[in-house]
């Protein structure tokens, strides 16, 4: 083999490498998008629970008020 074959063939298993590199790292985006899409639903659903929550304790807070009166 030549220099400049034995060159070609480093660059090539270069590139190989890259290319596995940039597969494993959409891999691990895709996996951390799905985690981060689960935790905002989360996060959503929890908001929610608060809001109700709050509404409630307005409510409760406005009938006590009424009675104290």
């Amino acid at each position: 083999m030549t220099k400049n074959n034995k060159e070609i063939e480093q660059l090539n298993q270069k590139i190989i490498q890259i290319k596995s590199l940039i597969q494993n790292t959409k891999a691990s985006l895709k996996s951390w998008a799905n985690l981060i899409g689960q935790y905002h639903l989360q996060l959503k659903e929890f908001t929610n629970q608060l809001a109700l929550l709050k509404k409630e304790l307005n409510m409760k807070e406005k009938n006590t008020k009424g009675v104290t009166k």
